[in-house]
């Protein structure tokens, strides 16, 4: 429905003549049939504007919700939008296990603070321990992030949302790894993940 809505806003003035032409013809052959093809334009039409009132007002509603959310967020992670955006996203798992969402705030926390200090680091090695420690707290938060699975109550819609949270999470987390430059290849891939999910099922 939306795609309907937005391909006519965005072609309103080129479908025009195309309406006024069926319109003399519906006119010409079948009055009847006229009037009620205007009384159903007439709806969609209010339908229409109806239809952008609510949308505006509910992104509106969501804005509101989001800088409000971003309020209760350490300060670090405020200053990634794709963090904030994703725990937004799974804000509703927080009713399940008020626990595992903190400290899955508390770890993306840690993580933001080693990616924000890595670029410092004046050697290799204490480089090389950053990066281990990276990788450390990234699986603690995958891992931790899973184990909402125990709080579902084996429902199908929360689980696939979680799977598919997992995976966006995993690929944020190894983009910013992949900005620092960090080798890569101990970086866990979501498929090396699944077994980590599957555990908890």
């Amino acid at each position: 429905m939306d795609s309907v809505f937005i391909f006519l806003q965005n072609n309103i003035f080129q479908l025009i003549p195309i309406f006024i032409a069926i319109y003399l013809v519906l006119y010409i052959i079948n009055f009847d049939l006229l009037l009620m093809i205007s009384i159903l334009i007439f709806l969609l039409y209010f339908g229409y504007i109806y239809y952008i009132n609510i949308n505006d007002t509910q992104k509106m509603i969501t804005k509101k919700e989001v800088e409000s959310f971003d309020n209760k967020l350490p300060s670090i992670i405020n200053k990634y939008d794709d963090i904030v955006k994703f725990l937004y996203y799974i804000s509703d798992f927080k009713q399940y296990n008020e626990q595992i969402y903190d400290n899955l705030i508390i770890n993306i926390n840690d993580f933001l603070t080693l990616i924000e200090d890595y670029p410092i680091l004046n050697n290799e090695g204490k480089r090389k321990q950053s990066q281990d420690v990276m990788f450390d707290v990234k699986l603690k938060i995958l891992d931790g992030f899973s184990s909402f699975i125990y709080s579902f109550n084996n429902s199908p819609i929360l689980e696939s949302k979680l799977n598919e949270s997992v995976e966006k999470l995993n690929n944020i987390l190894n983009n910013y790894l992949i900005k620092l430059d960090i080798h890569i290849d101990n970086i866990t891939s979501f498929n090396n993940l699944d077994y980590t999910i599957n555990n908890y099922l």
